[in-house]
């Protein structure tokens, strides 16, 4: 039923609306639930953005506010709503920026065949982490989709402001503007500057400049705190155990193989992403998977709902695969599972009592999907490369 409305209603408007209400639908015990503990830290932060308080050290709420002073200001449109409302608006902007950005750059009615379906299925199931825990990520990946794509269509100044607001949102987003600016396209430096100074002087409308000053302050030491003494080190190395390969265990080998890992990923990505932004040949198809990725593998703050990143990287290997006829057995196999390790085995509808697989607890399956999807990209890119007079 959903493929005939969406054959039957084509434009890009109608899709983000359809699959927002039926988003919606799917999730409508979330939706209509009270505000949970991620939402509390943070309206806390924006209390103590207004009353004069320091957000970024850890009070009533059990964590840390560690988002940028714009989200605080932000933010201020949701915390003070009642409970339900709260969760519900908040919760829906969500959804609705996560459609817009994944509806810009793929529309339903245009893409019938099954994998396409297959891959709106997982986006869904995979909405299901970020809504019920109320985080901003789905929010975000729809903000870098929507900033990426008008990138691609030439809109260079909204772009860059667009990636570089909500980007500030998680300071690690700023990765998606940064490497960019190695397109060296004047408009898109003068948005991104742009972006940084609104990002600064936006919350000032509300505090005032001293104050600011000293929250951005309190902002970038509470970032390098973590970095430098938090618990967690990089999802490559702590989380990705998977069947014994690398684990958190006080083994050296164990330790170096995910040190390895992470150096790994870390090189191939900042090669591929840069020489081909530098080069202006940017192939979206393969650079937004890489990077999604990327973030994921080598970010300290990954967590189980963040994951929802990785999902547009199935739409757009599979688009990738079927451009390059090259859409075998092989690469839907690796979808498949990477879709299983992500979403499927976590899924209410997957038999646990019977089919369990060692080393996925906590979402360590998902550092798998994430590694597979980086895997599969690269070797969408060489095989692009060199069989490319084939097609």
């Amino acid at each position: 039923m959903l493929k005939q409305l969406l054959e039957k209603f084509g434009s890009k408007e109608k899709q983000v609306l359809i699959l927002s209400l039926y988003s919606c639908l799917v999730l409508s015990k979330l939706l209509l639930s009270p505000a949970g503990e991620t939402a509390n830290v943070f309206s806390y932060g924006v209390t103590r953005f207004l009353n004069g308080g320091n957000p970024y050290l850890l009070g009533e709420a059990s964590d840390h506010f560690k988002y940028s002073p714009f989200f605080a200001l932000f933010y201020m449109l949701y915390a003070f709503l009642p409970s339900v409302p709260h969760s519900f608006c908040w919760a829906l902007t969500n959804l609705v920026f996560f459609w817009i950005g994944i509806s810009l750059w793929f529309q339903l009615s245009k893409k019938p065949t099954w994998p396409f379906f297959l891959c709106f299925i997982l986006c869904t199931m995979e909405m299901d982490g970020p809504i019920r825990h109320l985080q901003m990520n789905a929010f975000l990946v729809g903000c870098i989709l929507i900033g990426l794509y008008l990138f691609k269509e030439q809109k260079f100044f909204t772009a860059a402001l667009i990636l570089t607001l909500f980007g500030s949102f998680k300071v690690y987003l700023l990765f998606f503007p940064a490497v960019l600016l190695l397109t060296r396209n004047p408009k898109f430096i003068l948005g991104f500057i742009t972006g940084l100074l609104l990002e600064f002087f936006l919350p000032a409308i509300a505090v005032g400049l001293p104050r600011t000053l000293f929250l951005h302050q309190e902002w970038v030491k509470a970032i390098l705190d973590n970095i430098i003494h938090g618990s967690k080190t990089a999802a490559a190395i702590s989380e990705f155990h998977f069947l014994n390969i690398a684990t958190i265990a006080k083994s050296t080998d164990h330790e170096m193989f995910g040190k390895v890992l992470t150096v790994v990923v870390t090189i191939g990505s900042a090669i591929y992403l840069s020489v081909t932004t530098y080069q202006k040949k940017i192939d979206w198809n393969f650079w937004i998977p890489i990077s999604l990725s990327f973030i994921l593998l080598i970010n300290p703050g990954t967590e189980t709902p963040t994951f929802v990143f990785l999902v547009p990287s199935f739409l757009f290997l599979t688009e990738a695969f079927e451009n390059k006829k090259a859409h075998n057995l092989f690469t839907v196999s690796l979808l498949l599972i990477a879709a299983t390790f992500l979403s499927l085995i976590y899924n209410d509808i997957w038999p646990k009592k019977w089919i369990h697989f060692p080393g996925t607890e906590h979402g360590r399956g998902k550092t798998f999907a994430a590694l597979l999807i980086w895997t599969l990209t690269f070797y969408g890119v060489f095989k692009n490369k060199f069989t490319k007079n084939r097609y």
